[in-house]
């Protein structure tokens, strides 16, 4: 059960890595788009 809980572990933080990615490529592009219209 240990390596299953540690799995776990690991996959929680490759999907907080996954979606803190995400939200920066979302921003980015908003304000690339703001940059450029503003």
């Amino acid at each position: 059960m240990a390596i299953v809980h540690l799995w776990l572990d690991e996959y929680r933080v490759h999907s907080d890595l996954l979606y803190w990615a995400f939200e920066f490529l979302v921003k980015a592009k908003s304000y690339r788009t703001a940059f450029r219209w503003g």
